[in-house]
């Protein structure tokens, strides 16, 4: 999972914004949890999307890119940045090596 971050400004309950560091440090973590509890997943079918969307601007508009399992709805692959092909590898790429964990290796080629 990754994260292009735009300028933004988070509010925590309390009202102060959240820093930027704030956000990667979060990032990371829900990045190992990930890793360490979507293993040995039965994947028969996943879904990519790309959903525009703007985040408190109208002036920049931001993709999330998805990859979920239509079934039980989770998120295999999320990322949210610009409509290139460069971010469409990126999730592709990601995907492919989530994948790579449950082949053997004589299909990683």
């Amino acid at each position: 999972m990754g994260w292009i971050l735009p300028k933004l400004h988070v509010f925590s309950a309390t009202g102060k914004p959240r820093s930027r560091a704030f956000l990667s440090r979060a990032g990371s973590h829900a990045q190992t949890l990930h890793e360490r509890f979507f293993c040995h997943l039965q994947l028969p079918h996943l879904q990519l999307d790309e959903l525009r969307t703007r985040l408190r601007s109208y002036k920049q508009v931001l993709w999330l890119w998805l990859a979920i399992d239509p079934l039980t709805k989770l998120l295999h692959v999320l990322y949210l940045g610009p409509r290139t092909q460069n971010m469409a590898q990126r999730v592709i790429h990601s995907l492919r090596q989530l994948l790579a964990a449950f082949l053997s290796p004589a299909l990683h080629q």
